[in-house]
């Protein structure tokens, strides 16, 4: 694998993870809130939700993995499913279309995040 290739994904798998923390803390956040009707951490997720909406103005490519429905419905533009359609076949399948489509099509939806 070439030295560039290599440096980009430690780079892409260190953003996967902070990101990934970022999204376990927001739940948490949330549901901290309900339970303690605490209004600033309540404003601290509605502006951790303006950051995921700023990303729908990224003009570049994403990678994301994600359970969460409504990240994926927001944002998904193509879904990549590791294991094909069988779930287990060795090559991924890609499905052009948003994760909306997806789901329509295969009947296949995230195990996590309900919303």
């Amino acid at each position: 694998m070439s030295k560039h290739l290599e440096r980009d994904l430690t780079i892409l798998q260190r953003d996967l993870l902070s990101l990934a923390g970022r999204v376990e803390e927001a739940i948490h956040k949330a549901i901290q809130a309900l339970q303690e009707r605490d209004p600033e951490l309540a404003q601290e997720v509605i502006d951790g939700d303006a950051q995921i909406d700023a990303l729908k103005d990224f003009e570049g490519a994403m990678l994301f993995v994600s359970h969460d429905r409504t990240f994926l419905r927001g944002l998904s533009t193509r879904v990549l499913e590791l294991g094909g359609e069988t779930g287990t076949d060795l090559e991924p399948h890609v499905y052009p279309g948003s994760y909306v489509e997806y789901v329509a099509r295969t009947g296949h939806e995230a195990p996590g995040v309900h919303h």
